[in-house]
């Protein structure tokens, strides 16, 4: 998926990345990055997957951040049968 990147490249913007971390209750750490200035060097897909190595970076930083344990997925069970 290049879209945004590629965007981007059309408009002649700095493509950007956000992160952001809580640090407690109503408390956030917002971290936001340059992946590509113009004028543009890198593929599309070199900047898109500099986009995925931060993002894959936050989650590891703190994984329990990223856990989702609830049911995602909720269905009523039928009433009959």
């Amino acid at each position: 998926y290049v879209g945004p990147a590629n965007l981007a490249r059309r408009t002649r913007a700095t493509g950007m990345f956000a992160g952001m971390r809580r640090l407690g209750r109503g408390r956030y750490r917002v971290r936001i990055e340059p992946l590509t200035t113009p004028p543009y060097s890198s593929s599309a897909r070199k900047v898109m997957d500099a986009y995925v190595q931060r993002a894959e970076a936050l989650v590891r930083e703190d994984p329990g951040a990223w856990l989702w344990s609830h049911r995602r997925w909720k269905y009523k069970k039928p009433l009959y049968g």
